[in-house]
């Protein structure tokens, strides 16, 4: 009787309930004037990956989590290439607002807690993210994290591209760092693009188009145009 007493009082120790949090979407995503753009929403919740569907227009949804350590979310379009949207419950937090600048930094780190989560649960998030340069280095990062030998952030340099002979009208930019573009029937402008490594998506209403840039960390680049 006095084991099955201390266990129970050992067991209500350790347990942590779940609490309710707001997660919000900062902004509209550009193509929302033009499209529909629903999310898929993933974060952990303490115990587990979670992965919600959120529906066009939906900018706020209340989840529940344990409050055990840092928990993340990352949101993702789901019909178009990017940005994510993300950031990171810390203890206390009664609302969780997911924006494009923390968006690279949050996925990273949800990632690194797919095989270590308590390497990302320990971290200060409001810390790291003060920090946060323009681009850096997402494996030296994740495997720093991991290790819990991360100090500072590896920055990356930006490159420059040369956009132009575009189908006809505007591209809109998905990134609200980079500007629209707009191309005539056989004009022969260009436009010139400072990207650092990632994912940039412009796309065009009109011929329904939407043309996807990605640089790699060693400088490549690659451009498709889809429907």
């Amino acid at each position: 009787m006095v084991t099955l007493t201390l266990l129970l009082l050992l067991s209500s120790c350790t347990f942590t309930p779940f609490i309710e949090v707001e997660v919000q979407l900062l902004s509209p995503h550009s193509y929302e004037k033009f499209v529909e753009v629903p999310y898929f929403l993933e974060y952990s919740n303490g115990e587990e990956y979670k992965k919600i569907f959120l529906n066009p227009g939906e900018k706020t949804v209340k989840v529940k989590i344990k409050p055990n350590g840092t928990q993340v979310f990352v949101a993702s379009p789901f019909n178009f290439e990017g940005p994510l949207m993300g950031s990171c419950y810390t203890p206390g937090d009664k609302r969780v607002v997911l924006t494009e600048t923390e968006g690279p930094l949050a996925s990273a780190l949800l990632q690194t807690s797919k095989y270590n989560k308590e390497s990302v649960r320990s971290i200060n998030y409001e810390v790291i993210k003060k920090d946060l340069p323009l681009a850096f280095d997402l494996i030296k990062f994740m495997k720093e994290v991991s290790e819990g030998t991360f100090k500072t952030f590896t920055p990356l340099k930006a490159k420059t591209l040369y956009i132009s002979k575009l189908p006809s009208g505007w591209w809109y930019s998905a990134n609200s760092n980079l500007s629209n573009l707009y191309f005539s029937i056989d004009s022969e402008v260009y436009y010139t693009l400072i990207l650092y490594p990632g994912l940039y998506s412009f796309y065009n209403p009109e011929k329904k188009l939407e043309l996807i840039i990605e640089l790699t960390i060693d400088g490549k680049i690659e451009q498709q145009i889809k429907n």
